[in-house]
């Protein structure tokens, strides 16, 4: 009796055993509804589409950290250290060999704005930058990255220049008071800065006349125009017409962040820059235009298959 049962419950205990094995090659466990973003100065604007961000997924049960640093190339750094899930970056800065970081989103455009101080004359190119005291953003942003690769192009170096390496609240106070003569700064049109300088008398905008060849020098930035008085009609600011030179702001990703976190990130996303803006049309953000990096998978499935699929 005592040896039937052994017969016939040793080969029921290694199936048990072998089901077990298998299947746990094949579930894997629920992942943990956490992401950790890396964005920007508190004072910029991917910390406040952050924000944004963390609201909408934290309705979806997912816990937001987020993480302030310099800016794009410090945010690049976080991703290949595996210290956060998701970065903003800004286009054209991250090599397209690179393997261990995925494209997830092209999500709204970001000028270049280069302001100078009005000394009574018009700068319309770039090389008339040349032996002026220039501040260029902060180290580690890609204001910095964006602006050296420009003044490369016009010979502009720190040999016939002086170029600072300036926050954005630092080079408006140093603009403003004349210790600089020019600052660069990439950021969105509706930037509290931007339009804060825009209206004042004793600064100009440099209106870029070759913004078309740079865009096609770049595949990742493009000719904008703002036109007089769509900022402020009443204050007709701009007063004139303005050619500027734009990149775009993109959201990167490591690749081994789980993929129900990725399609339910993309689809907050798609919920805050889905709307018409100045330079945009409705729907035309977010996109996967622009960018010679890997495509998340599921990324790119979301884009095309909208956020029903399965």
């Amino acid at each position: 009796m005592k040896y039937a049962f052994l017969k016939v419950s040793i080969p029921v205990l290694l199936l048990i055993v072998a089901m077990f094995v298998i299947t746990s090659e094949f579930i894997q466990p629920a992942p943990e509804k956490k992401l950790t973003i890396a964005t920007g100065s508190k004072n910029g604007n991917y910390y406040k589409v952050a924000q944004e961000y963390k609201k909408l997924l934290e309705e979806n049960k997912i816990e937001v950290t987020l993480i302030n640093t310099e800016g794009s190339v410090e945010n690049i750094q976080l991703l290949k250290d595996k210290k956060v899930d998701i970065a903003f970056v800004q286009n054209g800065i991250l090599n397209s060999k690179e393997k261990d970081i995925e494209f997830l989103a092209n999500i709204y455009y970001e000028p270049l704005w280069i302001f100078y101080k009005n000394d009574k004359y018009t700068i319309d190119y770039l090389i008339q930058l040349i032996s002026k005291k220039i501040s260029i953003g902060a180290q580690g942003s890609g204001t910095k990255d964006l602006a050296t690769k420009l003044l490369n192009d016009n010979g502009i170096t720190n040999e016939n220049s002086t170029i600072l390496t300036l926050g954005t609240d630092e080079s408006k106070k140093m603009l403003l008071s004349g210790k600089i003569d020019a600052m660069f700064m990439v950021t969105s049109h509706d930037s509290a800065t931007v339009k804060e300088l825009l209206e004042n008398p004793d600064i100009n905008i440099l209106s870029i006349k070759r913004a078309k060849a740079y865009g096609q020098k770049y595949g990742f930035m493009e000719a904008l125009t703002l036109h007089e008085g769509t900022l402020d009609l009443y204050k007709n600011i701009p007063d004139e017409n303005i050619n500027l030179l734009s990149t775009s702001a993109n959201l990167l990703a490591r690749p081994d962040v789980p993929s129900e976190l990725i399609r339910i990130f993309l689809k907050q996303v798609k919920e805050v820059h889905k709307e018409e803006s100045l330079f945009s049309k409705e729907n035309q953000f977010p996109n996967l235009l622009n960018t010679t990096l890997k495509i998340n998978k599921e990324a790119k499935q979301y884009f095309t298959k909208g956020d029903t699929w399965l």
